[in-house]
């Protein structure tokens, strides 16, 4: 099913374990553009703690943050602060259009080794 082969005497595995933890835990991660109020220290701090920060600016009273962020640290950071802008969108639309948009032509998924059937 969807279990992972691990071994710990020879480490064989691990990388994909982790991989699939921080998936789970953090999400598809995408770079974006972040506008949110200054004042809001909560939201700022999850994002200088959470995410990696690529470019920060400051026009009148908001924050203009570059980031790195998982489609599910971005929905934590919303629950922080409402008022906020991804790429200059409203943030659920930008989920939609940035986390949630159907693959390209051209796209595939990669079968894990186990799901490939001959």
């Amino acid at each position: 099913p969807d279990a992972l082969q691990v071994s710990s005497v020879l480490g064989q595995g691990l990388d994909l374990l982790t991989s699939e933890v921080r998936q789970s835990v953090i999400g598809d991660i995408q770079e974006v553009t972040l506008s949110l109020p200054s004042t809001s220290s909560k939201a700022v701090d999850y994002i200088e703690k959470r995410t990696e920060v690529l470019q920060r600016d400051w026009i009148d009273d908001r924050s203009i943050l570059t980031v790195r962020i998982g489609k599910n640290q971005m929905e934590k950071l919303l629950s922080r602060e409402r008022d906020v802008t991804v790429n200059g969108m409203p943030p659920r639309d930008a989920i939609e259009s940035i986390w949630e948009a159907p693959p390209t032509n051209g796209a595939c998924c990669v079968l894990p080794p186990h799901r490939h059937q001959e």
